[in-house]
């Protein structure tokens, strides 16, 4: 029963084929609409099938048995008490949501909804000037996770808020206005504490040095994780002693977390880092035809090459590097409308099969989808199943 199953995955398959089905759409719409006279739905059917696919789904993944309880335990009153950390460790942003939504409903799922309100309309203020929204919209999917599921909605739901806010921060860089990007990316902060990451990263994202640097990086990279050469614990053991804090303990307890803590080998998402980087590096002096990529650029590269140096940690390849996981969504959208009609037949395929064969990765039973519509797994019994497939897990991983 809790051993991994391709049925648990074939419903984020499916989505994959739904996605694409809407850009297939999308493009045909867009080709006929004016002399059909008919007005573009394409944004309306994705954000329908969004919301009812994540914003109504069940206890589904993990991380959901640690926001139902921040939730349950979440008092109403007083709104703007700050100073109460018994409802746990989550940041301010996030507490202040729950106690917004609490304010007129007490069921988890409605909070569900909203927070899934709040990403999709985030996401599409990002995709919204881009020439497929569909497309992007596919990307979004297939490459914020590392294997089946929906994981950067399901079980990061207050990352993705910040990680969309920088998304959309991103364009005052090349207007030159800090102002407004430190705006949205403390309010990233008060989401993940993560965020501050990103403020730095105004100073240098739009020049160009970590693009003309990109291949030497890349290969020094690869060396650290096909070799598994360790350097972090030392580092993280010393920065823990000097940030101190909330921050300094997390560090502490990721570093003797065995699970966190443990290497990445080779497998299905080394490669997909590997052809992803040999396709844009290809293609680099195309796309820097347009000044715009060259953000979207360096932030794809930092992706790619901070997975080969931080592979010695897995809870740093989850966490950090998927911080900059949208150069994906921008950057291969945009490379696939500088191609041949030839080669767009090529990348559509390739990334369908890619997709499907992802999100067709075999998962265990509590990434099993559910929908409140259609009927879901009690909470008691989702509680039961993450305890048993812990237990089962942390037993076959002694043998």
């Amino acid at each position: 029963m809790y051993d991994p199953s391709i049925w648990y995955s074939i419903p984020y398959a499916i989505v994959v084929a739904v996605f694409f089905s809407l850009y297939l759409y999308e493009a045909t719409e867009r080709k006929y609409y004016r002399i059909l006279n008919i007005v573009p739905a394409t944004k309306l059917y994705i954000f329908i099938f969004f919301m009812i696919f994540v914003g109504l789904r069940g206890f589904v993944f993990t991380d959901w048995i640690n926001y139902i309880q921040v939730f349950r335990n979440t008092p109403t009153f007083p709104f703007f008490d700050w100073g109460d950390r018994s409802i746990g460790s989550m940041e301010y942003g996030f507490i202040f949501l729950i106690k917004l939504v609490k304010k007129f409903s007490d069921n988890y799922f409605v909070f569900v909804f909203i927070s899934t309100l709040i990403d999709f309309i985030l996401i599409y203020i990002i995709f919204k000037n881009e020439k497929s929204f569909a497309l992007c919209m596919l990307f979004y999917y297939i490459f914020s996770t590392g294997g089946p599921g929906f994981r950067i909605e399901f079980n990061l739901m207050r990352n993705v808020k910040s990680i969309l806010l920088f998304t959309i921060s991103l364009k005052y860089i090349k207007e030159n206005n800090f102002i407004k990007y430190l705006f949205l990316n403390v309010i990233g902060c008060f989401f993940h504490i993560s965020a501050l990451l990103y403020i730095p990263m105004y100073f240098f994202l739009k020049r160009d040095i970590l693009i003309k640097h990109s291949l030497l990086l890349f290969v020094i990279g690869n060396i650290f994780y096909i070799f598994q050469i360790r350097w972090m614990h030392g580092v993280l053991n010393i920065l823990a002693d000097i940030i101190g804090g909330r921050l300094g303990f997390l560090l502490n307890v990721y570093i003797e977390s065995e699970t966190y803590s443990s290497a990445y080998g080779l497998n299905m998402a080394f490669f997909q880092k590997v052809i992803s980087y040999a396709i844009i590096k290809s293609n680099e002096k195309k796309l820097l035809k347009s000044s715009d990529n060259v953000i979207y650029m360096n932030i794809f590269y930092m992706f790619i090459i901070l997975n080969g140096f931080f592979s010695e940690m897995m809870i740093f390849i989850i966490r950090i590097t998927m911080l900059f996981v949208m150069g994906y969504w921008i950057i291969f959208p945009r490379l696939y409308f500088l191609l041949s009609k030839k080669k767009k037949i090529i990348f559509l395929i390739g990334i369908l099969l890619f997709g499907i064969v992802k999100m067709s990765v075999p998962s265990q039973i509590q990434f099993r989808y559910d929908n409140i519509l259609f009927g879901y797994q009690s909470e008691s019994e989702r509680t039961r199943i993450l305890r048993q497939v812990e237990i089962y897990n942390f037993r076959n991983n002694k043998r």
